[in-house]
């Protein structure tokens, strides 16, 4: 992994604990494959990163990509149909429990980190990720900047965890903004307790996560932690993935119109170009205020998320029916190849999260 390490953003790399997993679904070859094969793809993923550096980021490479078009296997299909998509149980993909932990050895020696971080054997606590312009600044372009949040606006969810007797762990990296002193509120991001084993023990071990779109929910995701996942702005991907994880959306602002568009609104700018909300001048992208983010958490803690409303419902059928025209568009259009299209389009089908029936009926 030493190719990752060098080219990822801040020399941050791989998290090494990661390989260290167990699962019956994983698959583990013999050490004679894996070492050439994770060599072999360092090397292509660093001449992918070279070329792209080298055309000044104008994406003409792309990403390598292995076993899609095995996984998204269409057969003999070469026109996009949701009937087709309806019948592939993408949502198998997303089972509760596939059985993801760190091993017995590993688990003991983290669980004397957490101790170390002053949280109690018998606390229930919280893991928080929000990536901001510590990782992606101003001048890497306004893609990657719109994943940002200020961590700021989180602390009176904080507040709302602990005085239900709870703890919360700030995870990331000691580029990020420092939060204020709280109790029971620990910024491990900029603890000398931090390490590879740690950031990965906590996320397994916490009650839920709450984040935004970015690496670290994969983790939460794959360790199928129940999900609260804030600031999101497109509606077809990175969305709350299982049955009782939730999420709210950036406010759209018009300026033309003075005003946030509704949920429906923002639908139709999506089904226009999942780009127009980086490149319209019109459009600006509001992040979640300290209110809407503790509406969340409380909502979520109180348990009002256990069963869906028919206004959860009609949103859902409202928000699968336009990324389906989306993507029949994009198919169409010959955007993206036709696997992609249905590797793309599976997840909107496949994804059973919701946006909380408050934030639901306030916006839509």
């Amino acid at each position: 992994m030493f190719f990752f390490c060098r080219f990822s953003k801040n020399s941050l790399g791989i998290n090494q604990s990661l390989t260290g997993i167990n699962s019956n679904f994983l698959y583990k070859p013999n050490a004679f494959f894996i070492y050439p094969l994770r060599l072999l793809m360092s090397i292509e993923y660093c001449i992918y990163r070279l070329f792209n550096k080298f055309i000044q980021n104008k994406r003409i490479a792309t990403n390598p990509r292995y076993g899609i078009n095995e996984i998204y296997n269409i057969g003999n299909e070469s026109i996009y149909s949701t009937e087709i998509l309806r019948t592939k149980f993408w949502d198998l993909a997303l089972v509760d429990d596939i059985g993801v932990h760190l091993g017995g050895i590993v688990n003991r020696r983290a669980l004397q980190g957490k101790r170390d971080l002053g949280i109690p054997d018998d606390a229930w606590f919280v893991c928080v990720h929000v990536r901001d312009s510590g990782y992606y600044g101003s001048s890497e372009g306004i893609q990657k900047q719109t994943r940002n949040s200020d961590i700021l606006n989180y602390c009176k969810a904080f507040k709302t965890i602990t005085q239900n007797g709870g703890w919360v762990v700030r995870i990331g990296d000691s580029n990020m903004k420092k939060i204020p002193d709280l109790d029971h509120v620990i910024d491990y991001a900029h603890s000398k307790e931090k390490s590879d084993l740690l950031d990965v023990y906590l996320i397994q071990e916490c009650a839920f996560y709450i984040g935004t779109p970015s690496g670290p929910l994969t983790v939460a995701n794959l360790f199928r932690r129940p999900i609260l996942l804030t600031n999101m702005y497109e509606h077809f991907i990175d969305y709350p993935m299982r049955s009782g994880d939730l999420g709210i959306m950036k406010k759209f602002f018009s300026k033309s119109k003075e005003r946030n568009l509704s949920l429906t609104e923002q639908l139709t700018i999506q089904d226009k170009s999942d780009q127009l909300i980086y490149t319209s001048d019109d459009i600006l992208l509001i992040e979640n205020d300290e209110n809407e983010i503790d509406d969340l958490v409380s909502e979520f803690i109180n348990g009002s998320n256990a069963k869906q409303t028919n206004l959860q419902k009609d949103w859902e059928k409202a928000r699968v029916n336009s990324g389906f025209r989306y993507y029949d568009k994009l198919c169409k259009n010959n955007s993206i190849s036709l696997a992609q299209v249905y590797r793309f389009s599976s997840r909107i089908i496949s994804y059973k999260g919701n946006l909380p029936n408050n934030f639901v009926t306030i916006n839509l």
